[in-house]
């Protein structure tokens, strides 16, 4: 464990650098690191566009970039063996597990220089392979091709580093089935920290609105943002003083604009890609019924703002990070998703102000084990 005296120079490694949620989880763990004492640096193995920079590191933290696409593996091993004596570096936070070349890189790179090498999964063990091929057998023989490459990518990763860190205990047993590794004793669990920042954020019950939003990318394959439509349908003549507000932008956006021009569906709003800051300090409920997530970070972040969480509970991570019934609300699933069962609970809270306020009031303190410096500790332990 990290005492107040055992600095250390850590590497956090990417495989690109632009605005994303593994960057952006990577910049205010770098933050807090570099706040308590260590040097902090980040490696993209890519050049990034112009416009793909992160505007919020910490001014002491220095970014480095190895262009893997145009040198040898020879040559690449060679310039990061000679960033990490330069910089000497004492672990390397790999935020690629699911990349073996990558561990593979930073293992043949650090030989014999007594580098801790933490690598981090940013998704769920599966990746959602289920519902990204279930079509047809062409389908099957994708998804039976993936999971294999899993099994190598895990198995692999998880030889050339000194621990391998999930998003969720939860994750484990996924982890363990895939990869069919016997022995977990590398294996942590780590949650990704809040990253919006609500200091100064005072809730408060009368001043919220009557809007639900929806904050993520408008993509059909994970999100099913459709269902959140259905629903709408369903409950907006009820509720003509309530909203719904999507933010966000993807590939499904036109068609879900469609589907709600060609229902007649009133009070939505299809508000862009923003920064959801502003969203969620006036929304009362947010919206979920993605097929899978990972650790979808937007559940504690809202809930940090008093948002109300409304989920399809398809996906681990949602029992982790709400208390059903108490700081949110889970739509478990019945043979996929229940929309008669979700559009009830949505019905249930929107017409009772006095249990929305409870969970609305839970869901904060809920949060609260996802601020970066309850995470910092789970972190230090292990650096």
């Amino acid at each position: 464990m990290l005492t107040k005296h055992n600095f250390m120079n850590i590497l956090f490694v990417l495989q690109n650098y632009k605005i994303g949620g593994v960057e952006t989880v990577t910049h205010v763990l770098a933050n807090k690191f570099a706040e308590e004492g260590h040097n902090c640096n980040i490696l993209s193995l890519n050049i990034p566009k112009d416009d793909e920079i992160h505007p919020v590191l910490n001014q002491s933290t220095e970014v480095s970039i190895i262009n893997t696409k145009t040198l040898s593996k020879k040559e690449t091993i060679s310039q990061l063996r000679e960033l990490l004596t330069n910089k000497k570096i004492d672990v390397i936070i790999n935020q690629n597990g699911h990349l073996y070349k990558v561990t593979s890189l930073i293992k043949k790179a650090s030989a014999s220089l007594n580098i801790k090498i933490l690598t981090v999964l940013h998704n769920t063990p599966t990746f959602g392979l289920k519902y990204r091929y279930k079509n047809n057998i062409t389908d099957k023989l994708k998804y039976y091709k993936n999971l294999l490459k899993l099994c190598y990518t895990y198995r692999s990763s998880y030889r050339n580093s000194d621990k391998y860190i999930l998003l969720s205990e939860s994750f484990i047993p996924e982890f363990k089935g895939i990869s069919r590794l016997k022995n977990l004793s590398k294996i942590s669990a780590i949650a990704n920290p809040i990253t919006i920042d609500h200091n100064g954020f005072t809730y408060n019950f009368e001043k919220k609105k009557k809007q639900i939003i929806f904050v993520g990318r408008l993509d059909r394959t994970q999100k099913r943002i459709e269902r959140i439509l259905s629903v709408w349908n369903r409950l907006y003549p009820t509720f003509p003083d309530w909203s719904l507000i999507l933010v966000g932008d993807g590939p499904d956006m036109t068609r879900l604009k469609q589907i709600a021009e060609d229902k007649k569906i009133k009070s939505i709003e299809f508000a862009g890609f923003k920064n959801p800051k502003p969203y969620y300090e006036d929304a009362s409920v947010l919206l979920l019924t993605s097929d899978f997530e990972g650790f979808p970070l937007i559940l504690a972040e809202s809930m940090s703002f008093g948002v109300m969480p409304l989920v399809y509970g398809s996906y681990a991570a949602a029992y982790d990070i709400i208390s059903d019934n108490h700081s949110g609300i889970i739509s478990k699933p019945n043979k996929g998703f229940d929309e008669e069962d979700f559009t009830n609970k949505l019905k249930l809270v929107l017409e009772s102000p006095t249990l929305l306020k409870e969970l609305s009031k839970n869901a904060i303190t809920g949060s609260e084990k996802y601020s970066i410096g309850k995470i910092y500790e789970k972190w230090s332990e292990i650096l």
